[in-house]
């Protein structure tokens, strides 16, 4: 009788090992995607990134123009961004553009790009901001020499 009750702690003690605890609470909030999601959001560039793809789709280096950052550091940001499915990208010509993904937009709301539903919570972006004009078409202040 002992033994049997040993066999079935060793079984359940390399279920829980393994992961298979059969009485491991179910996960509906899918606590590690929602982790790895939020983590993607966790940094200010990439929060201020969103902000203003709100607005519609910028290139790499507008983004970067917008950041007041290196074309590199934007790139990096974009790239964990789009990773995550918060972000899509086209190329077009030389450049890659990019803009929000529908994919974490509330079904009631797809057609607004102020709120991501992560499943687990959703985030409000707030009031969308115009998008940054591109360089070219900038109008330069007067100098006074």
């Amino acid at each position: 009788m002992e033994s049997q009750a040993e066999e079935r702690l060793v079984a359940r003690s390399s279920m829980i090992v393994a992961g298979e605890s059969k009485s491991a609470m179910k996960d509906p909030l899918q606590a590690s995607k929602c982790a790895e999601l939020l983590k993607a959001l966790a940094e200010p560039a990439r929060l201020k990134i969103v902000q203003c793809l709100q607005a519609g789709p910028l290139s790499v280096s507008e983004v970067a123009q917008a950041l007041d950052d290196e074309l590199a550091n934007a790139s990096h940001h974009l790239n964990i961004l789009r990773r995550a499915g918060f972000l899509e990208s086209k190329k077009r010509g030389k450049n890659v553009i990019y803009s929000l993904s529908t994919m974490y937009r509330p079904a009631s709301r797809a057609s607004t790009l102020d709120v991501i539903d992560l499943g687990c919570c959703r985030l409000e972006l707030g009031a969308v901001k115009s998008k940054p004009q591109p360089l070219a078409s900038r109008k330069m202040p007067a100098s006074h020499d």
